[in-house]
């Protein structure tokens, strides 16, 4: 992981990083998967994926390998884990990877739910990756879907518009907030560029509240 990370970060600053360097380190990946940690599955996704994004051959046998661990370590991923697993698989989707080669649902949703758990943790910077991450990803899901490709694992969910009836009970939701949390919760929907973003925070927010008085507005709402 730490090796693979420093290559990219060599490769982020402009300096050459060939395939002869990077390909027996990656050939190493499945073989050590299971033995990582949460942060150890973020940063080596996060690098392989910036070593796709500067036109380095990446080994997707070591990508896949990496990514069926997810479900086993999000439990313990933190925030800025959560949005470099994200951005991750956003730069290999940029990078014209096939995303059923790469990723599943069991993966990806492990991933999304620790997100929504971590929320209200998240700085704005996490946030911007993870919004962006998720369009990229669910964009070219659709993308995938459309020229009919086999799929050998089901994709991430393609992002559907929501419905009037979400809208209302997300604005009845803020209303109820306090006035701290509601300002700074409309303040990040509408900062956020997509409606996957928005819909993403407001659902984040509702399953982080505990609040008993706001019991029956959060179950309308999720």
């Amino acid at each position: 992981s730490n090796t693979l990370w420093a290559m990219a970060k060599l490769a982020e600053m402009g300096l050459e990083v060939d395939l002869a360097t990077v390909q027996p380190v990656s050939r190493e990946v499945p073989r050590m998967a299971r033995e990582m940690n949460a942060q150890h599955v973020s940063i080596t996704l996060w690098a392989m994926g910036k070593l796709a994004e500067r036109g380095v051959t990446v080994d997707v046998a070591a990508v896949r390998a990496v990514s069926k661990e997810a479900p086993r370590v999000a439990g313990e991923m933190t925030p800025q884990g959560v949005a470099l697993t994200l951005c991750a698989w956003g730069k290999f989707s940029e990078s014209r990877f096939e995303l059923a080669s790469i990723l599943d649902q069991t993966s990806w949703h492990a991933v999304i739910t620790r997100g929504h758990e971590l929320s209200s943790q998240m700085t704005t910077q996490d946030k911007v990756m993870l919004q962006q991450a998720v369009k990229i990803i669910t964009t070219a899901s659709a993308g995938d879907q459309a020229e009919g490709e086999a799929m050998k694992t089901n994709p991430p969910p393609t992002s559907k518009r929501a419905s009037a009836s979400f809208w209302a009970a997300a604005a009845r939701w803020s209303s109820k907030l306090p006035t701290g949390k509601r300002t700074k919760l409309d303040a990040d929907v509408l900062a956020a560029e997509t409606e996957d973003g928005k819909v993403w925070l407001l659902v984040a927010s509702a399953e982080a509240d505990t609040t008993k008085v706001r019991a029956v507005d959060k179950q309308v709402l999720l």
